[in-house]
């Protein structure tokens, strides 16, 4: 399991872009599944898009991302690029701690101190 990290920045940032309600929604909710699938690449495919966007104007709010510099359409997908920083070092951190644990239990298991 991973946990979502928001700098204190990141409100700050967002509303300084003077996002609608629909791109910060879709922008967050994007940052969410990218935490829940760990992607790391940081690429949402079109086609995914509906597995988590919950405004009813998430195709306006992603133009509002694009447009602003937050998001960059590469075609067959999209890319965060807003937080990206913070969010790799999240992801990496999570999964480095997950195997770190993993490797911890197995030691434990087979009686190593």
């Amino acid at each position: 399991m991973t946990w979502i990290k928001f700098g204190t920045e990141f409100s700050d940032e967002v509303a300084a872009a003077g996002l609608s309600d629909a791109a910060y929604r879709t922008h967050v909710e994007a940052i969410g599944w990218l935490y829940r699938i760990e992607q790391t690449s940081l690429h949402i495919s079109k086609h995914l898009v509906r597995r988590f966007a919950g405004s009813p104007c998430w195709p306006a709010g992603i133009d509002e991302l694009v447009a602003a510099g937050f998001w960059k359409d590469h075609g067959d997908y999209w890319e965060v690029l807003h937080h990206a920083d913070v969010i790799r070092q999240s992801l990496t951190a999570q999964l480095r701690h997950r195997e770190m644990e993993r490797n911890r239990q197995r030691a434990k298991r087979q009686g190593k101190p």
